[in-house]
């Protein structure tokens, strides 16, 4: 799921920033995020891309039931609902993200040519 850790890996200095807003400290949103990122993917690598991402988009309140928020929660010793709160502000960025992806990808498919668009559903299935 390429397209969901190159998410992080562009707006790792955001979601921090996000994370501290949200009442974690700089050390906890440090060791949170790599954390939260691992978990979506293990989330989402059994439904295949186009499914993940259709969830996402659609229902992002399903993807983060499906993560254990108590094993994170143990593993960094934070309690649950911190682990929550910290999902509550990642996965809705996550997902507005993909939504604007998709929306650039239909765009360029109504003005482009079909090498245009199998760049751009490669470049979002990669």
């Amino acid at each position: 799921m390429d397209v969901i850790r190159d998410f992080f890996n562009q707006n790792h200095s955001d979601l921090l920033r996000k994370l501290e807003g949200a009442g974690f400290t700089a050390n906890q949103a440090r060791d949170f995020l790599p954390e939260a990122v691992e978990s979506i993917l293990r989330s989402t690598q059994n439904t295949g891309i186009a499914v993940a991402i259709t969830g996402l988009l659609e229902e992002p309140s399903e993807l983060m039931s499906s993560i254990n928020t108590e094993a994170i929660g143990q593993k960094l010793k934070m309690r649950p609902k911190q682990v929550e709160s910290g999902l509550a502000v990642i996965v809705p960025v996550l997902s507005q993200a993909l939504s604007q992806k998709n929306k650039n990808i239909v765009e360029s498919i109504g003005r482009g040519t079909i090498g245009d668009i199998m760049g751009s559903a490669k470049k979002l299935f990669s």
